[in-house]
């Protein structure tokens, strides 16, 4: 293990010299806290780009600000290719014991935030040694289909709890937007307002990044990269299915005729799919 590019990665990625991206708060991060230290490993789980990494982020934050040591909070992302040489759960337990090095405060379980943790072979092996041995809280973020799958439900049995994070809801959508609505007079002082962003909620959804973002073209481009990225990571990777443009082809059927009623006959013959 390529010891000093990884501290360098885990200095980007801490708040042990600098503070982090936070975005704007949201419910989950009071509800991720609230969980932890009860002895669990908390599993946040939700769809690509839902906000899963800042909501960790703003817990990390959180922390901080009611006196805990930067040191004793660990964030890896293994989305950074720098992190690529931890394949496995001995690679994890490595890293681990290079993060004890550096810690400044020892009498105390420290806070460890996993993020895409599904990218190392055997994971759950790893989480459930800390977790037995009371040696830190644990947080683990991925899709729902690689962190809450059979085999994690069956490692981590009786030792972790789960966190569904979606994409902003409609007044999480405001609040994105700087729309207070504190009064029925609010409410109706903006309402033409409102309703302009209920039809460009109702048009491009509420994913974060999406809607943190002005430009029409942009917003596109995003929206079709994460269906892209969510059909083929999470539904034809993760099945190992075969006939992959059937299966998007499939997607975009049922995408086009939300709300209304589809016979299994009329899907096969308007895709030949048999």
């Amino acid at each position: 293990m390529n010891r000093e590019l990884i501290l360098k990665a885990l200095i980007d990625w801490n708040f042990w010299y600098k503070n982090q991206f936070i975005g704007i708060e949201r419910d989950y991060s009071n509800q991720l806290l609230s969980l932890l230290g009860k002895g669990f490993a908390i599993s946040v789980i939700g769809v690509k780009r839902s906000g899963k990494s800042t909501i960790i982020n703003q817990v990390v934050k959180k922390l901080i600000d009611k006196g805990e040591d930067p040191f004793n909070t660990l964030i890896v992302n293994f989305e950074d290719s720098r992190f690529g040489e931890i394949r496995t759960a001995n690679d994890l337990f490595s890293l681990y014991e290079l993060y004890k090095e550096i810690r400044k405060k020892k009498d105390s379980r420290p806070y460890v935030f996993l993020d895409e943790i599904q990218k190392v072979q055997g994971w759950e092996g790893f989480v459930r040694s800390l977790v037995d041995r009371k040696e830190a809280n644990v947080v683990i973020s991925g899709s729902t289909s690689s962190v809450n799958n059979k085999n994690v439900r069956e490692v981590l049995a009786g030792r972790h709890l789960v966190l569904e994070v979606f994409p902003l809801s409609f007044k999480e959508f405001l609040r994105f937007k700087n729309i207070k609505l504190s009064t029925e007079l609010d409410m109706i002082a903006k309402e033409n307002e409102i309703k302009g962003l209920f039809s460009e909620y109702l048009n491009y959804g509420g994913f974060p990044l999406v809607v943190s973002n002005d430009n029409e073209k942009d917003k596109e481009k995003i929206l079709l990269q994460l269906y892209e990225d969510i059909m083929l990571k999470d539904v034809i990777n993760e099945c190992n299915i075969r006939n992959e443009e059937d299966v998007k082809n499939l997607a975009l059927f049922y995408i086009s005729n939300v709300g209304n009623k589809i016979r299994y006959r009329k899907i096969s013959n308007s895709l030949n799919i048999p």
